[in-house]
């Protein structure tokens, strides 16, 4: 379900794109490269190969009804989801100043950390799955085809309230950008229409001693009386 969904939006973003190709070629047919950066190796390579084979089903559709479309190029990056590796490679493709256009990254952190890189050189990037806020705050070179985490957030704390009627609510959330972050504007939200946080807990996902402090969280859990609704805010690894 969840490489469907990815495989789809990345279509989104290569449509999204298609006026930025056009626009550099102007009348002429000429290749054009676009660079493609996400996680092609490790825990989520399966996404990034979502990514790739999106970009890839759109582009064999458009060439086989426009034989006035330019060849295009899709360079290949991968980032591992790390948010320095990230940085690396945009200023690879700032350096090399050969790309219209970036689709990528996957991990908000990816993107926000690659954005400096972009907005400082005028590269127009759009992503297809960071839904963090800061990923296009301040940014106008920065896009997506998703929607974000104050949009989910807010939904899932309005959605507590009016569905499960709930009052009480405990947040569990990794250290990460994207939990940090949806945990944030859920108690933020929840907090505005009532519903009263009481516990809130995080988690560091690299830690060694992850498994031990997650059964803490379980162990704190199972002594409150207030514990109400859990909102667990983590990103899918």
């Amino acid at each position: 379900m969840k490489k469907s969904c990815y495989f789809l939006l990345t279509i989104l973003s290569i449509l999204i794109v298609i006026p930025v190709i056009l626009g550099a070629c102007g009348s002429q047919k000429e290749k054009v490269r676009i660079a493609l950066v996400g996680p092609m190796t490790g825990n989520s390579a399966m996404m990034g190969r979502s990514i790739v084979e999106g970009v890839h089903l759109f582009l064999s559709g458009v060439k086989a009804i426009d034989d006035n479309m330019p060849e295009i190029a899709i360079d290949i990056f991968d980032d591992q989801n790390n948010a320095k590796k990230a940085n690396e490679i945009a200023r690879t493709i700032a350096q090399k100043n050969e790309h219209v256009a970036v689709i990528g990254h996957f991990y908000s952190s990816c993107s926000i950390s690659a954005g400096k890189i972009y907005r400082q050189h005028g590269i127009p990037a759009i992503t297809p799955t960071s839904t963090n806020v800061k990923v296009t705050k301040d940014n106008p070179w920065y896009f997506r085809t998703i929607f974000n985490d104050n949009l989910q957030s807010r939904f899932l704390a309005i959605y507590a309230r009016e569905v499960f009627r709930a009052k009480n609510a405990s947040v569990i959330h990794e250290d990460l950008e994207y939990g940090h972050n949806l945990a944030e504007v859920f108690i933020q939200k929840a907090r505005e229409i009532g519903i009263r946080v009481n516990n809130i807990w995080s988690y560091e996902v690299h830690s060694e001693d992850v498994d031990n402090r997650l059964k803490l969280i379980v162990n704190d859990l199972a002594r409150k009386n207030n514990v109400g609704l859990i909102f667990f805010g983590r990103a899918w690894h």
